[in-house]
């Protein structure tokens, strides 16, 4: 508890000294509201406690989280770093970075209905044999749609995640590794992000993400529920908070997140 406490004020400071994308560690991010046109930066700090067949524990991840927004086109990566324990030992390091290109392929003329195409992909930074990365490419093509009102918006996003390589299909076949982000080797994965602006600068947010494995003899299905909430004391950043929490699945116990990101 000790070190989690220590890392904890560590990823909070990191957070609140920092100018700097909402982006998901390995999970490519939902548009969340109206479209912001330039380059964005964010830091993110995520704390999780897990139990799996083979270890229990936690762990604390930092992300990095850089974009670019363009009206046509919009171009997201992240790198992830982690403290992880399993049964007790703890180890440091990356995970695995994230990249991805989105590309609107409608979008009406008051831009209250959008969609497009997405194309992402994980390469593996991390370390399969510290349960911190997959230890392949993962790709993610699928599609997206995001409906929007004056003060509240709901986004939508489907894709397949393929492993790639080898000895892809060998790692990660039951769906419970890495522990920091466990993945089937091939699934089809789900997000739902719904959120209401309450009152000026504070939004609040709720979703789900899901994965089902496709042509997989052990693969796990999963899903957790978010909840969330987002402000935007000044124009150009945006602070928030979420809470995730499994319905099906054992992807974590539970989860916790903050981030801070800022525009140019």
């Amino acid at each position: 508890m000790r070190h989690s406490l220590a890392a904890f004020s560590l990823a909070l400071a990191g957070v609140v000294t920092t100018t700097p994308l909402r982006a998901q560690h390995c999970r490519p991010p939902l548009p969340n509201g109206p479209q912001r046109i330039g380059l964005s930066v964010e830091l993110r700090s995520e704390f999780s406690t897990y139990r799996t067949t083979r270890y229990e524990g936690e762990y604390q991840g930092l992300i990095l989280g850089l974009g670019w927004e363009h009206p046509w086109v919009g171009v997201h990566a992240a790198l992830p770093g982690y403290r992880l324990t399993r049964n007790g030992p703890e180890t440091h390091g990356l995970g695995d970075a994230l990249l991805q290109v989105r590309v609107p392929f409608a979008r009406s003329a008051n831009d209250t209905l959008s969609g497009g195409a997405i194309m992402a992909g994980t390469v593996p930074s991390g370390d399969t044999a510290r349960d911190l990365g997959m230890g392949h490419v993962m790709l993610m093509p699928g599609f997206w749609v995001t409906a929007r009102a004056d003060r509240s918006f709901l986004a939508a996003q489907v894709q397949y995640g393929r492993a790639l390589g080898a000895h892809a299909t060998e790692h990660g076949s039951d769906g419970t590794s890495p522990i920091v982000n466990p993945m089937n080797p091939s699934e089809v994965e789900l997000g739902l992000l719904g959120g209401a602006d309450l009152v000026e600068q504070f939004r609040l947010l709720g979703g789900l993400n899901a994965a089902v494995p496709v042509s997989v003899t052990n693969g796990v299905e999963r899903a957790a529920a978010v909840v969330g909430v987002e402000l935007t004391p000044l124009a150009w950043i945006d602070v928030g908070t979420e809470l995730q929490l499994p319905v099906l699945g054992n992807p974590f116990l539970a989860r916790t997140a903050i981030w801070v990101a800022t525009r140019f």
